[in-house]
């Protein structure tokens, strides 16, 4: 499908035409950072920083793992794969993909290419007004426009062929009937229903070989954020004290692509994709924030930290949707859409505390007890809460044998209100928004963290890391509780951790070296559908096509790199580096999706990669 052009030329957006990749997974970026740093006096200092990013990118591959014959739409979506023919549409069959490893190719044929294109300026300037107070101000501007568009079900590449006209039609045929009040079960109503197949298998028929939409995303952004924080630290042998403001505002205009659908879903379009029905959502934050905090030497091994900010965010926003274009699609206009407004003003204080024990040099006893807090808002009709949050934590961080061994030990506890979650609209009872936020209530999670970094000989590093997470949710969004789902906190694993090892030789010639690296990282297993009954024969939410894919397999994911470093070439240093990702080429699949009941999709770990790294440095930064 590589080449395959979508129309998307109109007076509301500078997207233009996209056309679908030859690669899936690709990047093709260029970046820039400058800085300049003014220093005229020996107590004042100004950095300016700029950097710029503009690039292309395609999606990872996406497949249809299982689909649900008991649901209405997965039984329709069955039997349009079902009508394809022996070799597929122009470019090949869309096929299921059962098992959860990634298989060697799959027809995404439609997807399409996204750009990014983003900048930012920053200018630090700092004041030493005496030896023991300093002031700085920091002031930042960023924007970004983005153009995401996305298989969000893995049926891009099904095409509406010949023999999947007529169950599709029934399909649409029933769906708008349903929608017009009329009971097409009655037999009184026959003569209706199949005069309306008939009249949308003629429409169907005409546009075969179109893309065949399962559900896919079309989404556009831009942003515009300006920040200012001005310090006052000030700093004596006993007290360290930091004083501060900070004023941040933000624009932002995201969701669907100005005069076309956010998403559309199952049925042909044409390849000139039709303009209305627009979902764009417009917000504007202004938020200021005064804070301070003190660190009190209280004893030559015992330390005080304490700290408060009060934040005050307003936010005001509207999301419009729906519509038809009225006039000309180079030059009309869009009409008849609903718009939606929203306002959020919210006013928190927040602080924490913290003690700092060192007994010798080489081991530190720490503890701390902290509260934040989330900005709540709405997304369309549906609005949330802040999310706010207690945590604490307490550990030992330390260093033995001549500092050629690092311990350190941390476990924490946090308490979430009003936890925010991203969600699918259709998922949550809101087929008409895309994305949503829901208040999925209270969060109780807590967890452990082991770390180890030890130098057994010159050159040689073994370093490693272990964390757990408990995490349960007792009072999910009220949708699941309707819909009688056992609802369960998911996409969070309960082990982690890495391991590696890294070896640089004495110098070679001159002062070249050889580095050997390794690493390998674990995640274990997560639940990847929330819904504890999907697998529970009896309950209403089982379903058993899906059943096996309740929760994602642990993987173990090998890295490594060799490289040449600190050559000298001329005035500059070089380091040339091959190295290598998965390794061994795990195919586990990493952002698994439920698209309601109707099917269940799979993305996957990245195909092993290498690549070869040239690093030049020169003058005194090298």
């Amino acid at each position: 499908g590589a080449g395959t052009t979508f129309d998307r030329t109109n007076p509301f957006t500078n997207v233009g035409r996209t056309a679908s990749p030859k690669w899936l997974r690709s990047k093709n970026f260029e970046s820039i950072f400058a800085s300049l740093k003014f220093e005229p006096t020996s107590n004042f200092r100004a950095t300016y920083k700029f950097d710029m990013s503009d690039g292309t990118s395609t999606p990872e591959v996406r497949t249809v793992t299982a689909i649900n014959p008991n649901d209405f739409v997965g039984g329709m979506l069955l039997a349009v794969l079902a009508a394809q023919p022996a070799g597929g549409g122009r470019f090949g069959q869309v096929t299921l993909n059962p098992g959860d490893r990634r298989p060697d190719a799959f027809n995404n044929a439609w997807t399409q290419e996204a750009f990014l294109k983003a900048q930012g300026h920053n200018l630090t300037m700092e004041w030493d007004a005496t030896d023991d107070i300093s002031i700085k101000n920091i002031f930042s501007y960023r924007k970004a426009s983005v153009f995401g568009p996305t298989t969000i079900v893995g049926l891009s590449g099904l095409e509406l062929t010949p023999g999947a006209v007529l169950p599709y039609a029934q399909f649409a045929a029933i769906g708008f009937l349903a929608g017009q009040g009329v009971n097409v079960a009655d037999p009184a109503n026959a003569a209706l229903v199949g005069g309306t197949i008939g009249a949308f298998a003629g429409v169907f028929g005409q546009q075969v070989g179109s893309f065949f939409a399962g559900y896919e995303g079309n989404s556009y952004g831009r942003s515009k954020q300006w920040s200012n924080e001005l310090q006052l630290n000030y700093s004596n042998d006993w007290l360290n004290l930091t004083v501060g403001a900070m004023y941040f505002h933000s624009y932002e205009t995201s969701s669907g692509l100005p005069g076309f659908r956010s998403n559309f879903a199952f049925g042909p379009v044409p390849e000139l994709l039709p303009l209305g029905n627009v979902q764009d959502s417009i917000s504007t934050l202004d938020s200021l924030a005064a804070y301070v905090q003190a660190e009190f030497q209280l004893t030559p091994k015992l330390s005080l930290i304490a700290g408060g900010r009060i934040t005050q965010d307003k936010k005001v926003g509207s999301l419009e949707t729906g519509g038809v274009l009225t006039g000309d699609r180079m030059t009309g206009t869009i009409t008849g859409t609903n718009i939606f407004p929203w306002r959020f003003k919210k006013t928190k204080p927040t602080f924490s505390l913290g003690l700092n024990y060192k007994p010798n040099d080489d081991v530190l006893l720490y503890g701390k007890f902290s509260t934040a807090f989330l900005s709540g808002g709405a997304v369309g009709a549906l609005t949330f809460a802040p999310e706010t949050v207690m945590a604490a934590e307490a550990g030992i961080k330390s260093e033995w044998l001549d500092r050629r061994l690092r311990l350190n030990f941390t476990a924490w506890w946090a308490e979430y209100k009003h936890s925010q979650a991203a969600q699918s609209g259709t998922t949550v009872g809101f087929p008409e928004l895309s994305v949503v936020v829901i208040d999925n209530g209270p969060l109780k999670t807590w967890g452990l963290e082991f770390e180890m970094v030890a130098r057994p000989t010159d050159g040689l590093t073994i370093s490693g890391n272990l964390g757990y997470t408990n995490h349960k949710l007792t009072a999910p969004f009220q949708f699941f509780i309707q819909a009688q789902q056992n609802y369960k906190h998911g996409g969070i694993p309960a082990w982690v951790g890495n391991i590696n090892a890294q070896y640089v030789t004495q110098p070679l010639f001159g002062d070249a070296t050889m580095l050997f690296r390794i690493d390998a990282n674990y995640q274990g297993k997560f639940r990847a559908i929330s819904d504890a009954n999907i697998g529970v024969a009896g309950t209403p939410t089982n379903i058993p096509a899906f059943a096996p894919y309740e929760f994602t397999p642990p993987r173990w994911i090998l890295n490594g790199r060799i490289a040449l470093r600190d050559v000298e070439i001329g005035g500059a240093s070089a380091e040339i580096g091959l190295w290598g990702k998965n390794l061994t080429n795990v195919r586990k699949p990493m952002f698994p999706f439920p698209f309601g009941n109707i099917l269940y999709t799979n993305s996957y770990q990245e195909a092993r990669t290498w690549g070869v790294d040239v690093i030049v440095k020169f003058g005194s930064h090298k």
